[in-house]
């Protein structure tokens, strides 16, 4: 036979809500807590947001500034691959190296002749003055003058 609740019975459901109530403070905390790391998080998802938002904008300002001035260089790039399409262009890189292992030996040889003839020219503007020099002395001595010896003079 069905059984009639009892005192018993009513002290069991009086004792299981007592509980329930006294464990409702550390779930409205542990909520509570919740909440906040929540309210928290979410916070920091608007500042990402604010700083995204800045990011853009700075890049937007960014692209626009440079987009004219890129867009101007489109016609010279598109020139400069075509000239470096032409197989000339791979053939610059051994022309230098041939310039540089043939030709400038050459023009070091010249540049330093060009110091050994103005050395030259100097030695003998030099001897050249040394001559008229020694001339003008021997024209002084009378045995010289005697026989008739002519020395060069500056003028030729």
């Amino acid at each position: 036979m069905p059984r009639l609740p009892g005192v018993s019975d009513l002290i069991a459901v009086l004792q299981a809500q007592t509980e329930a109530l006294a464990a409702l403070p550390g779930i409205l905390v542990a909520l509570n807590r919740s909440l906040r790391t929540f309210a928290d998080t979410a916070n920091q998802a608007r500042d990402t947001a604010l700083a995204v938002q800045r990011v853009t904008a700075r890049l937007d300002g960014l692209v626009t500034e440079l987009e004219q001035p890129v867009r101007m260089m489109v016609p010279g790039m598109q020139r400069l691959a075509a000239l470096m399409e032409n197989p000339l262009v791979d053939e610059v890189p051994d022309a230098l190296r041939r310039l540089q292992h043939e030709l400038l030996p050459i023009l070091t040889g010249i540049l330093d002749s060009q110091a050994t003839i103005a050395g030259i020219a100097a030695s003998t503007d030099g001897i050249k003055k040394f001559v008229e020099d020694m001339g003008g002395r021997m024209a002084g001595i009378s045995g010289a003058a005697a026989r008739g010896m002519r020395w060069p003079t500056r003028s030729g």
